[in-house]
């Protein structure tokens, strides 16, 4: 992750990431909606993350505009892994 003064050591991106999921676990999906005016420009991606994380470990499946493409095409894999192989 880049910062304005350089990159995030992974060890301190980790942390940050660990303390970031704690702290949206209790906020409810309605206001994490809203957005987050007050966090910086970097760090919403990784809040992005912690929230899709949260979502799908919560209800097995994903949100957002890309969703049913990938219910798709998981969909069309596992039917493929199901079909018997005509050995």
């Amino acid at each position: 992750m880049e910062l304005a003064d350089g990159a995030m050591q992974p060890r301190d991106y980790r942390l940050l990431s660990k303390r970031l999921r704690q702290s949206l676990a209790a906020l409810p999906e309605a206001t994490a909606r809203g957005g987050f005016s007050e966090l910086p420009l970097d760090l919403l991606p990784l809040a992005a993350e912690a929230l899709e994380t949260r979502h799908f470990e919560r209800r097995g499946e994903l949100f957002g505009l890309r969703a049913q493409l990938c219910r798709d095409v998981a969909d069309a894999l596992l039917h493929r892994l199901r079909r018997p192989r005509g050995d």
